[in-house]
């Protein structure tokens, strides 16, 4: 074990320590340096490139910063820096890349000085900060610009959180007003560094074994109150976050969040079939296999937590910084639109492999360490190796839509990022098509470029060879009966949206098409409100889109017309 929470482990020389910091800091921007090349991608052309509070550091300009959200988020401290980036390196994007890269191997170092801190051996703690920082789930993070609020925010937070390390050992007035200023940093850079203050008291109360007296409950309710300040300008009039429960409810939402709890645990352990988008599909009982089966590993995880925090306080303390820096992710307070991303683990990461160090430095055969640390080495090769094929996803437009039309099927109205031009589209699909002539998803993804462009008999054709490859897809179930209402044929549109429906009762569209289906088929107004409504249900956010639909629903029925409204 350590020495103390406040020292490596073997008294390493300053120049092993050196050696290692310059070896974390040099891999990481090693790796990263292929972003450079990368283009503006998806909310980047008017996040970054088109933004025009990024376009001056004008006074009145700052002004506008902070009196504005970006997008959905209260992140001024982001929107700043690529302000500057704009005077440093000029409109194209390889400053801004650049920066990230710089901003990410900081962190890393960072990562590095606090695993020493808390008392890991200087192998160990080199090997975790490797891997964290050429892990491929931190390419989203870091190759992607808009993205900057991740990077940055991770810089306050470990610096706030190392600073406050230093002000547990020696409390001085000075080291505490410089901890809160670092964390309000981070808090307007990203709001999920809010927790911040549960990392801190868990330090205390496991690896400092302190008593939850007054000093320390005022030394965690300061920054607490600061969160809660800067948590409400991030709600208070936000158009996105907070809008609409998945599947329009939140018990929806936390039962299919306790099966992204688990995937996200795989790709940290097999970081491959990584995507810019994940279809995450949704779940109403707590008795559904998989919501089941998640919930018991989460007990079981909860119990080995509370064994931990008995006997391995120092495993524990890592278990727990996974658990609560992945908490305000897991859409458990807040709902916001998407509920899994890479990027949500930029934090997280650290808890797992931190926590596997310790398990595997404190193995009893000097041997066995020595394996655990060559295997460790091993997968920060592999890892490098996996990342720069991910930068490469994250390159250009067509590269990132790519990525997810060569692995799932995509239905109209996915947001994949920015589509590029069809006939790029096009010719992406057919090449892989040629070599996997029997993939369901890819003959889809043709057939809604198809039906993008109104080439409708071809896109029925790859439409239907995609259901008769996966007849229970409920992405091609929906897609083919869209095509169905489209043409006509109603009858069939109302058989296969059923069974979609039946697949995935909280998908929206199902219930859009249903509805297109009631009207245009037997001419049934009453039928295409109910679906509109049960739409409405499972999307409380859809409401003003609905609205309208069933207005046009019920004008072109009155009309007597055939034809739906175009999506």
């Amino acid at each position: 074990m350590s020495d103390g929470p406040g020292s490596p482990r073997d008294g390493s020389p300053r120049r092993v320590l050196a050696a290692q910091a310059a070896l974390v800091v040099l891999l990481t921007l090693a790796v990263h340096a292929r972003s450079l090349h990368g283009e503006f991608v998806s909310d980047d052309n008017a996040g970054v490139r088109d933004n025009p509070r990024v376009a001056s550091l004008a006074p009145e300009n700052v002004r506008a910063i902070f009196h504005s959200f970006d997008d959905s988020n209260y992140v001024p401290i982001k929107v700043l820096s690529l302000a500057v980036d704009r005077q440093l390196w000029g409109p194209a994007p390889t400053g801004y890349h650049a920066t990230n890269v710089v901003l990410h191997a900081a962190c890393a170092l960072l990562v590095y000085a606090i695993l020493l801190r808390l008392g890991l051996g200087p192998l160990a703690a080199c090997l975790v900060a490797l891997l964290w920082a050429v892990h491929p789930l931190q390419v989203e993070s870091v190759a992607w610009i808009s993205e900057r609020k991740n990077v940055l925010s991770g810089l306050f937070f470990f610096a706030a959180f190392r600073v406050y390390l230093a002000y547990a050992e020696r409390p001085r007035a000075g080291t505490y007003v410089a901890f809160l200023m670092l964390y309000v940093l981070a808090l307007l850079s990203k709001m999920n560094t809010m927790v911040l203050p549960a990392i801190c008291l868990c330090y205390e109360l496991l690896l400092r074994r302190r008593r939850l007296d007054r000093r320390l409950a005022l030394a965690t309710a300061l920054p607490l109150l600061l969160a809660i300040g800067v948590g409400w300008i991030n709600l208070h009039g936000n158009a996105i976050h907070g809008q609409s429960w998945h599947g329009g409810s939140p018990v929806v939402t936390w039962l299919s969040s306790t099966i992204v709890f688990f995937r996200y645990l795989r790709r940290v352990l097999v970081p491959i079939g990584l995507e810019p988008l994940y279809a995450v599909p949704l779940y109403g009982s707590p008795f559904d296999a998989p919501v089941l089966a998640a919930l018991l590993g989460l007990l079981a995880l909860a119990g080995a937590t509370v064994w931990t925090i008995r006997r391995r306080p120092r495993a524990a303390f890592w278990l727990l910084w996974f658990g609560i820096t992945l908490a305000p992710m897991l859409n458990l307070l807040v709902p916001f639109p998407s509920l899994m991303n890479d990027r949500y683990l930029y934090l997280p990461l650290l808890g797992i492999l931190a926590l596997g160090a310790e398990l595997l430095t404190d193995l009893p055969s000097p041997s066995a360490r020595r394996a655990a640390a060559a295997t460790a080495a091993i997968a920060v090769v592999a890892c490098s190796w996996l990342s720069m094929r991910q930068i490469a996803i994250w390159s250009d437009t067509i590269s990132l839509w790519a990525a997810s039309a060569r692995g799932r099927p995509l239905y109209g109205g996915d947001p994949v990022y920015h589509r590029p031009d069809y006939d790029a589209r096009v010719a992406v699909v057919t090449s892989a098509l040629a070599g996997q002539p029997h993939s369901s998803a890819l003959h889809n993804n043709l057939g809604e470029l198809y039906y993008e462009s109104g080439r409708l008999p071809e896109a029925l054709t790859e439409l239907e060879n995609a259901h008769r490859l996966a007849p229970d897809d409920p992405v091609i179930l929906l897609n083919l009966g869209r095509i169905y209402v489209v043409l006509g044929r109603t009858e069939e549109a109302e058989t296969v949206l059923a069974r979609a429906t039946a697949l995935r009762p909280y998908e929206f569209m199902n219930y859009l098409y249903r509805a297109r289906a009631h009207l245009f088929g037997d001419h049934d107004v009453a039928k295409a409100r109910a679906a509109l409504d049960a739409g409405l249900r499972v999307r409380t956010d859809a409401a003003p889109a609905l609205r309208r639909e069933r207005e046009a629903l019920a004008q072109l029925e009155g009309l007597g017309r055939g034809a739906p409204a175009s999506n």
